[in-house]
Order: structure tokens, then sequence, then C-alpha cells
């Protein structure tokens, strides 16, 4: 199918809308730079699981072949596709080219309406303009009732699974494994996603919000702490994050964790392994010695900014290269990869999905953004889950790994139902 678009630049007010019915229904992909915001479906594409993609794949072909028009914009409204990517890289997914798509600078707001009719293409523009100003906006103060709320597995089960993932240290090559348990709860009410995606904003203002459609029509909603992987132009980024201290006290102890050697282990890591996985694809790299602190509300991390670049020629590697050649990362996974993988099979439980996957954008020109699916919840309906993760090594302590997903999934289950993060129980 041909496809055509055209770009124009459409008043700043209406990005907070198109954010809202993007999280509602479309996708959205957004920080403090720059929102993505995605309403209908012109296309949606199979996307064969992340290690076989490539160049060619129907998704990357159809996004490339679109013939824009229009004023010009900023870099990101382009036309572009939206996916959100399972764990495990065998895992396939939907990628989906919006038909209105909205670019949120500070410069402005640019609107990209795709069609394969390019005589519809001004009619779709002002007939989305109209929809966008009847777009109620979310009710960020409302209560949320939970009739029921389930842990699998329980803090002290979780512990002692950590336990059993520290006896393998000694038998066998892993070297660190990520661990996660759910919450799962019941609500009174039907959950609106773009009630959820504000408070995660007004929560996690530096984190990266994302929403998207998940599987049998729920939601996937979230603020990321944690990039992946960005190109844009001969740029490259990544901005791994592990080693955690919990703030539920209120304090911030920056030299504890920048001086736990355990902490600094387990980030180091995940730094070495990205390194050596991301230097085949580019022309240079640049790692700092040393991690830095991001704070957040409820936990701090150790980060380290990895920049890169490319050739700038016909050669440089497409996004969604860049990411098969990390994803998953020793953050989400462990080291050595395979190892943590068979390890998280036998002790997590149920085989994830969507959680700590990878959700993010490519567009025409090859760029695009990648973060961790963590910090978020699936909602559908009434009903919501959500997962959090602790990286095991090998000086780890089970008691603390527990703390460490308690404050995690707390501060998702507050942005989600206001109060109830009390609801969950407490590890040994």
């Amino acid at each position: 199918m041909r496809l055509f678009a055209t770009r124009a630049r459409v008043p700043s007010a209406l990005i907070g809308a198109a954010s809202w019915r993007a999280a509602r229904d479309g996708v959205l992909h957004g920080d403090a730079e720059i929102t993505l915001a995605g309403c209908g479906e012109m296309l949606k594409l199979e996307m064969g699981p992340l290690d076989q993609i490539a160049a060619d794949s129907p998704a990357i072909r159809a996004v490339e072949e679109i013939e824009l028009r229009g004023d010009e914009g900023p870099r990101g409204s382009l036309p572009r596709c939206h996916v959100a990517l399972p764990f495990r890289p065998d895992g396939a997914s939907h990628a989906v080219i919006p038909s209105i798509q909205l670019t949120g600078t500070r410069d402005g707001v640019w609107m990209t309406v795709v069609s394969s009719a390019p005589q519809e293409l001004d009619m779709l523009r002002d007939a989305a303009l109209h929809a966008l100003d009847q777009e109620p906006p979310p009710d960020i103060e409302g209560s949320v009732r939970i009739r029921q709320i389930t842990e699998t597995p329980s803090a002290e089960e979780y512990a002692a699974r950590v336990a059993m993932a520290l006896e393998e240290f000694e038998t066998g090559p892993l070297r660190k494994v990520v661990l996660a348990r759910s919450v799962s709860f019941e609500a009174a009410d039907r959950l609106d996603p773009a009630a959820v995606v504000a408070r995660m904003k007004e929560r996690e203002p530096s984190c990266t919000l994302y929403a998207q459609a998940g599987e049998h029509g729920g939601r996937l909603v979230g603020a990321s702490p944690e990039l992946l992987i960005a190109r844009r132009g001969t740029s490259v980024t990544s901005h791994p994050l592990a080693g955690t201290l919990s703030l539920s006290d209120g304090s911030i102890d920056s030299d504890a964790l920048l001086s736990s050697s355990k902490d600094l282990d387990e980030h180091r890591l995940v730094v070495d392994d990205l390194a050596e996985r991301l230097r085949p694809h580019l022309t240079s790299l640049e790692v700092p010695l040393g991690p830095s602190l991001v704070t957040l509300r409820s936990v701090a991390h150790l980060g380290t900014l990895i920049e890169g670049s490319t050739r700038g020629d016909d050669t440089d590697p497409h996004i969604l290269e860049l990411l098969r050649a990390i994803h998953p990362t020793p953050a989400v996974g462990g080291v050595p990869l395979q190892a943590a993988l068979d390890a998280i099979e036998r002790l997590e439980g149920p085989r994830r999905d969507y959680f700590a996957g990878a959700i993010g954008w490519f567009d025409s020109a090859g760029d695009g953004e990648w973060v961790l699916g963590i910090r978020g919840a699936t909602l559908n309906a009434t009903r919501c889950s959500m997962s959090a993760g602790a990286g095991i090594v090998r000086n780890s302590t089970p008691a603390d790994e527990a703390d460490e997903t308690r404050a995690k999934l707390a501060s998702v289950l507050e942005a989600v139902a206001p109060g109830s993060s009390e609801l969950l129980s407490r590890s040994l």
C-alpha cells in the first residue's frame, strides 16, 4: 500500500489533548524535551522477532516509502512507526503507523497526517483538529477503589527465590540476574489510562512517558527512567541504570550508593556489556569511567550516559539494528545473558511479556528512541497488573532485593491508584 503524508504546524495547546487521546487508545512517547503522540491507526504490521528483523522488513519499508509533503518540521516529526517489543528478543510484536502524528517541542507543535488517499489529507487534518478540541482532560484527582490486590510471589517468597539464585552463583557461570515479581488488582470502576499517565508525569517529570496497545485490548502505560538506545542522525546515546537505593524514608544518601561495592559492581557489568555490544556498530564510543546519581521519587539509581557516533553515510545502522545488538541488556536480564534467561525461566514464574521489553519508535530516516518497558502497568478496563525487578549479584541480600521491588511497585501503584501502596506487604 502506498502512503502519503502532509506536515504542518498547529496550535501548541493541542499537544495536551493529543497526549490524553494517545494515552487512551493511541501511542505516546514523551519526555521533557519532546512529546510524540499518535492517534488512529493508518497501518498495523506484523513485526517478526527482534533478532530476525532485517533492513527490508515490511514495517521499515512502509514508513520509508511514505511520500511526505507540507511544511518542514523538527526531527521526530517525520512519519514514524511505534512498537512495543517483548522482553525476549524471539517474541513477535506489531508496528503501528498512526494516521495522526503530533510532535511537540519547545519551539512548537507539528501535525503529520498519513493516508493512502492524498486527496483526503486536508480533510483528515481538519477532522483531527476538531476531535482534539473535544478531548476531555483526565481526572487526576479522582479516587480509585481497589477491590482485591495480589502479589505474585509475595515479598517473602521472592526473597527465597533470590536466595536460590545466589546459590547458582556458586555452581555456574552466572554473574548477575534480574528477578521480577508482580502485583495485580481489580478496581471498582474503569481505569482511565490518561489519568494514570498524567499522574506518572506529575510524580516522575524526568522520566519518559509511554502508552501503547498491549495484548487482549489492554493498555501499556508507564514512566520509564531508562533510555535503552536512541539515534538522531549520526548521534547515538544510551543511558543504562543499575544499582538502586530506596528512598522510602525520604532521604538521599548519595554517598551510600556511589560507594557501594555491590551496586558499583552490578552497574559496571551492565555498562561494560552494553559498550562491548555497541562498539562494532559505531565509529566512536565514549564511556565515562564512573557512574552518576539518577534520583527519582522513590528510588535512586547509578547511571552512565554512553555516547557514540556513526559514519554519516549509507552504512549507518538503523535504530532497530542498534536495538537488536543490545536488547535485552543486563539491566533487565543478566550476565551472561543466556545463563540469566535460563535462571529467569526457572525462578521467576510466568514468562515475561512486555515487562522489561523495549518501547519506542523509528522513523523514515532510521532514527528513533527506545526506553525500557519498566515502571509501568498494563490496564484492561478495571484490571491492572505491574511488575518490578531487582538485579541480583554475588553479594546481594534477599531481604534488601525484596525491599527494592516493593519500592518500585509502590511508586507505580501510587500513580495508578493513589494511596494504595500501603496495601503492599512488607518483606522479611
